[in-house]
């Protein structure tokens, strides 16, 4: 346990005695509330998520801005999973490079060709953003900072449970210390969060539209899955709130296990399936033999209800994503010029690596210049991207191979810093930190009629300056929530 200090200097000045009382008593609350994810260290079950000491501060036109955007996300993703041309425009030359792309792609093709889909889509997506600034020498606040698009996550969404516990602590926290020499930390309104209700209420409302009573959701996870109690969260919300019974089980758990009737109903040990809720599917690794992918495409090709379907899945790969930031490529989408404008606001430059002028030029510019870029390939998951340095020898690696294709590059943001305490399970740390904003979004369609199109509360990561890239399950990122400012 310690005080640790890391960054440039802080402003914020609290005696230790004060952010040790505050830790003690935030660290209770996670406990109380569950805000824990399975250990990997001997002797023990449980430890805390890290989690910041209070709110992070966001101009509440921004905040409002981006959640009133999040249907016109929902309905562009739902759009391009209907359009297979588009798809398949955009990622042929990713096909040819990227195997685990091209094996979703070959499940894609065959449930398009099967007669028996499930005409209900329920969708669960969050779009991650972080203000940007364009300088590096940026201080507190926005800064006039505007929100950019750092990926649209259609796979796996994790975080709505836990976003709400951390939430409700910081809110508990604002309360208790209003007169307080720490209540300064705890000014501005918080900003609300009914993600998980919000999340189940879609699910029930997919789930009655299926229509057999007695059908189960299927919670499909990881092996030695770390961050069941935020899944667990959302599950026991939809059996308590709506009584619909949830089973879980992982990929191998279920090859002896399923079948799919002459009608196409799933069934998992003869207990129907409405629907199959993936936490899982999202990378390579969990697809070691074919066993995973002759059961995956069992799955696809069922009746039930997919959240997401493969092309759903699809539709979030970082190529679509760089494929919709070219000029002219949204109209072609949306016919709403306002809804255009205000999505491509969001956008920040995002770059083919094709084998030809534009790609060699864009290779170029990053070798020279790598702290401008990220490098990303078509993984998802957390920890893949490229930054500095690491940007120059990926592309070294692959200057003369057709396996550019596989990569896009991003124009790097620069967001503001704010100071915080991030706690974790046995020590906190005082540190700048920079945030990243999620806002889920749900979406639920029974053949051409949209039954739910909103947006699903939010999640905040924060993570140190001195770090590039951090998730909360892999390590470096702590779970936040968003105090308003004036702005």
């Amino acid at each position: 346990r310690g005080y640790e200090t890391t960054g440039r200097a802080l402003k914020i000045e609290l005696k230790m005695d004060e952010i040790e009382s505050l830790w003690r008593e935030a660290r209770d609350h996670a406990f109380q509330s569950g805000i824990v994810k399975k250990s990997k260290n001997p002797g023990k079950e449980v430890e805390i998520l890290p989690f910041t000491l209070w709110p992070s501060q966001l101009p509440r036109s921004h905040f409002d801005f981006l959640v009133q955007l999040q249907p016109d996300y929902n309905l562009l993703i739902d759009k391009i999973s209907r359009n297979r041309q588009f798809m398949l425009n955009s990622l042929e030359r990713v096909l040819q490079y990227d195997d685990f792309t091209r094996r979703l792609f070959d499940v894609y093709n065959a449930v398009e060709a099967n007669n028996q889909n499930c005409d209900i889509t329920l969708a669960f997506v969050r779009c991650d953003y972080m203000l940007h600034t364009g300088s590096c020498d940026d201080t507190d606040g926005s800064g006039g900072a505007w929100p950019k698009l750092v990926e649209v996550n259609t796979i796996s969404v994790a975080y709505a449970g836990m976003s709400l516990e951390v939430n409700n602590i910081h809110r508990v926290l604002q309360v208790n210390h209003e007169d307080s020499t720490s209540g300064k930390l705890y000014k501005g309104e918080i900003a609300s969060n009914d993600s998980v209700v919000i999340i189940s209420n879609a699910m029930a409302t997919a789930w009655k539209e299926y229509g057999r009573p007695k059908a189960v959701v299927l919670l499909i996870k990881l092996e030695n899955e770390a961050n069941i109690f935020d899944q667990g969260k959302l599950m026991s919300c939809l059996s308590l709130r709506h009584q619909i019974k949830v089973i879980g089980h992982t990929f191998s758990q279920l090859h002896d296990m399923v079948k799919v009737d002459s009608d196409g109903r799933l069934t998992v040990n003869d207990i129907e399936v409405a629907i199959v809720y993936y936490r899982s599917a999202y990378d390579p690794k969990l697809f070691p033999t074919e066993k995973e992918w002759s059961l995956y495409l069992l799955l696809e090709q069922s009746r039930a209800i997919k959240c997401p379907s493969v092309a759903y899945h699809l539709s979030g790969t970082k190529k679509i994503q760089q494929v919709l930031s070219s000029p002219a490529v949204l109209e072609g989408l949306i016919s709403d010029p306002v809804v255009v404008r205000n999505i491509r606001s969001t956008f920040v430059g995002q770059y083919s690596l094709y084998q030809d002028l534009e790609g060699d030029k864009m290779v170029d510019m990053a070798m020279k210049n790598p702290q401008n870029y990220v490098l990303k390939p078509q993984r998802e998951g957390g920890g893949n991207n490229y930054f500095n340095d690491a940007i120059k020898e990926k592309l070294s690696e692959l200057k003369n191979s057709g396996e550019r294709a596989v990569f896009i590059l991003m124009d790097r943001i620069v967001p503001p810093t704010q100071e915080s305490v991030i706690i974790t399970h046995d020590k906190y740390c005082h540190l700048r930190i920079t945030n990243e904003l999620g806002i889920f979004g749900v979406f639920v369609r029974k053949g051409d009629e949209i039954l739910i199109n909103s947006s699903a509360g939010y999640l905040v990561r924060s993570k140190s300056v001195a770090e590039n890239e951090a998730g909360v399950s892999v390590a470096g990122a702590a779970l936040d929530s968003v105090a308003f400012t004036n702005q």
